[in-house]
């Protein structure tokens, strides 16, 4: 997994490549750290290449989207496939 993250004033877009399996774990917490920081008011987190993602994977970005929502930002996902946006789904009702 490799990722991208590019800042303007009002948002900050993550583009993520590969799959988040647990062995991306790191890679993708650190991303989502960075982009948590940035001074933006909104995320976008572009999965357009993410083939697939663990159960690991969903819980930290539900925790990440939890911890954006408490600093008053707005996160949105965009581009990923359809199993991809059915687990997120999912992992949505079971994580919160």
């Amino acid at each position: 997994m490799t990722y991208e993250i590019y800042t303007s004033e009002n948002e900050t877009i993550l583009e993520i490549e590969g799959n988040i399996f647990a062995e991306h774990l790191q890679d993708f917490r650190e991303a989502l750290t960075h982009v948590a920081k940035s001074p933006s008011s909104s995320v976008i987190l572009d999965f357009s290449d993410v083939g697939a993602i663990t159960s690991y994977g969903l819980r930290e970005l539900i925790m990440f989207e939890n911890q954006m929502s408490k600093m008053g930002k707005s996160v949105d996902i965009i581009n990923a496939s359809q199993i991809v946006s059915e687990l997120i789904s999912i992992a949505k009702k079971v994580f919160v």
